[in-house]
């Protein structure tokens, strides 16, 4: 299994970039250039999120304490103004290292997991958390299915670019974590950012990205009597 490092998550999330960039309808490559280049970075994001998938030390990283979703939702100015900081250093770390990520990115994703805390508010973090590492493993198993189905039957452009559209999403998601732990890392940080609660709170975060930007025509809910999502 190979390391899981922000470095090779930029590599991936840059050729998916590139790669949607160079298949459009306009595109001046061949059909064949173009699904040589998605069928690469549809391999290279499924090796990816198979090693992201085995890598126990950031899902145990990650896993929040017991308790509901919305447990880990304070409201807006606390979320803002004990985790703000942090975020946006992370944000410029991610940054430096070739991913972008918006600046709204940091209100819109504390809107979608609050807005999941009020649909369901018994929906408990451990299932918010087996959810996102099902529907990740979902992902990942089309994407590399589609790895070799575009080099050997009639193209699936496409819904590879769909997917890998998401997959790129996933990534910064799974890179936050990581850049956390490096702002954490540096002098002006101070010892109280990494308290259980603040951790609660960015990991349900995180969490909760992964899992929406997986398969983000599904609805996040608690697990029914069949599929646990639905």
């Amino acid at each position: 299994m190979a390391a899981v490092t922000i470095e090779r998550i930029a590599a991936v999330h840059a050729h998916i970039t590139e790669t949607v960039i160079k298949t459009t309808e306009n595109s001046t490559l061949s059909t064949q250039e173009q699904d040589n280049l998605l069928a690469q970075s549809c391999a290279e994001a499924c090796d990816l999120l198979t090693d992201w998938l085995r890598d126990e030390p950031w899902w145990t990283g990650q896993r929040p304490s017991d308790g509901t979703v919305a447990d880990s939702v304070p409201d807006q100015q606390d979320f803002v103004r004990l985790l703000g900081p942090a975020f946006r250093d992370a944000f410029a770390t991610a940054r430096k290292h070739g991913i972008a990520i918006a600046d709204s990115y940091f209100d819109e994703a504390r809107q979608r997991v609050a807005g999941t805390a009020r649909r369901y508010r018994k929906l408990r973090s451990a299932e918010l958390f087996e959810s996102a590492r099902q529907r990740v493993g979902d992902l990942r198993d089309e994407i590399c299915t589609l790895a070799g189905e575009l080099r050997t039957t009639p193209s699936r452009r496409h819904r590879a670019v769909r997917l890998l559209r998401n997959v790129r999403q996933v990534l910064v998601s799974i890179a936050l974590p990581i850049v956390l732990a490096m702002v954490a890392a540096s002098p002006h940080q101070v010892s109280a950012d990494v308290t259980a609660w603040r951790h609660d709170v960015a990991s349900v975060m995180v969490i909760h990205e992964v899992a929406y930007n997986a398969q983000p025509s599904l609805q996040i809910a608690p697990p029914q009597p069949g599929p646990s999502i639905r």
